[in-house]
């Protein structure tokens, strides 16, 4: 069974899918986080009613995977949940930043199974009240005609071409998309005709552990190049990908190294 929560009684947050939904209208209208912001908004309503910290945040979403990000990277995350939750439905202000603390979650938080908070036709439909004691001859006066003939067929055809469509938008889109990891990545500097971004939010470290890393690799920037660095806290797999163009492009060209430890390059 799926852990679910009920926020305000109005949306379904069903972490392990990602996903927000109105709970009216379940399984339809789904509102997809990326899993960042989707972690984010897990241990906000977890905490209900309690702040949680920032440190707390990263250590939870980001670090225990070996990554370290921007305050403007949970900032972005934490913005990506108010957006998702207002799009689901949500009117009410559910999120609280905390200046200096964190943020807080102050909307009802009901947690459960997915399946108990499904709603069945009867408790979605609206009361039939004199509409169903009304004569049973009035429902066969007139036979329901099947939906049929050139005006049905060219809806279909017309419902047809619009899912195809989006379909082959959405192909094209994530295409152009830049990898969400790299996505947000902080612009370190130049190094001779490398662009160097990083998972390090501190400039300076970051350009000081890229030209480490080059002086025990062949990492060439004589030429235009974009370099994404991943450093880990925990000193277990630092590594570079040396592209010659964006990585968002389908034509890039790109190298990696793998530094797992001094001297142990891949």
């Amino acid at each position: 069974m799926k852990t679910a929560f009920l926020i305000n009684d109005t949306i379904l947050f069903v972490p392990e899918q990602y996903s927000l939904y109105r709970r009216e209208a379940y399984p339809a209208g789904r509102i997809t986080l990326h899993a960042p912001a989707s972690d984010c908004l897990l241990l906000l309503v977890q905490h209900a009613q309690e702040p949680v910290t920032q440190k707390m945040l990263f250590e939870q979403v980001w670090e225990k995977r070996g990554t370290v990000v921007s305050t403007n990277t949970l900032y972005q995350s934490i913005a990506s949940v108010r957006k998702g939750l207002k799009a689901a439905g949500l009117n009410e202000e559910a999120i609280l930043t905390l200046p200096k603390q964190g943020f807080k979650c102050v909307a009802k938080i009901t947690p459960g199974e997915l399946q108990d908070f499904i709603l069945t036709f009867a408790e979605n439909a609206e009361p039939l009240a004199e509409t169903a004691h009304r004569p049973a001859r009035v429902l066969h006066r007139q036979a329901l005609k099947p939906l049929r003939g050139p005006r049905f067929r060219s809806r279909l055809y017309l419902l047809l071409a619009i899912v195809l469509v989006l379909i082959v938008g959405e192909y094209h889109w994530l295409r152009a998309s830049p990898s969400p990891v790299y996505a947000e990545y902080t612009y370190a500097g130049k190094v001779e005709n490398c662009q160097v971004y990083s998972s390090w939010s501190g400039t300076q470290y970051s350009i000081a552990v890229f030209n480490e890393l080059r002086l025990r690799s062949p990492i060439s920037c004589a030429t235009e190049s974009i370099a994404w660095l991943t450093i880990d806290r925990f000193q277990q797999g630092t590594s570079i990908l040396l592209c010659d163009k964006d990585i968002a492009q389908s034509d890039a060209q790109c190298r990696s190294w793998l530094y797992r430890e001094k001297g142990d390059e891949k």
